[in-house]
């Protein structure tokens, strides 16, 4: 409810229709709810529609933490092997966006996060931190990632006391 309210303010305060800046302000407003619903899946575990975020052309570049080369991989196995983790544990996530660079002559959108993670095991809380970059096109009309690079920033272990 609250971000159909502030679209129009966004707008308003942007100009006249079809200034520039208007234009800008509504390609915000989409990418901005399009990796909103991008984390929604992930948070709600819709894996299909995580996939549906992809283009079919798409890759991702993932470093885990004592990784020295990040690995490439098709959406769709970095898709599983997220699935595998999070149906397994107890994982707080959020998400940061950083910078927003719209690039109108490709028509790209790149938008940089940071995201905290804690996991709650049974003996250990973990924290990672790790930082994203985001590919964002519109094809045929529609929002998709062309790339996605995640590398881990930061990890922390807190061993929790046995009772």
């Amino acid at each position: 409810m609250r971000a159909a309210r502030l679209l129009p303010v966004a707008l308003l305060v942007a100009g006249c229709a079809g200034s520039p800046e208007r234009d800008a302000a509504i390609e915000e407003a989409e990418v901005t709810a399009f990796v909103l619903r991008f984390e929604q899946a992930i948070d709600a575990h819709d894996w299909d529609a995580l996939r549906g975020a992809f283009h079919p052309d798409a890759f991702v570049m993932y470093q885990e933490f004592g990784q020295e080369v990040p690995a490439k991989l098709a959406p769709g196995q970095w898709i599983d092997s997220l699935a595998q983790v999070a149906d397994s544990m107890e994982i707080q996530r959020l998400k940061r966006i950083q910078s927003m660079e719209l690039q109108a002559d490709t028509g790209r959108v790149l938008v940089r996060s940071r995201i905290v993670e804690r996991v709650d095991q049974p003996e250990a809380r973990l924290e990672v931190v790790t930082d994203e970059l985001m590919t964002i096109d519109r094809s045929d009309g529609a929002l998709v990632i062309l790339g996605l690079a995640l590398w881990i920033d930061s990890a922390r272990v807190e061993e929790l006391d046995s009772v």
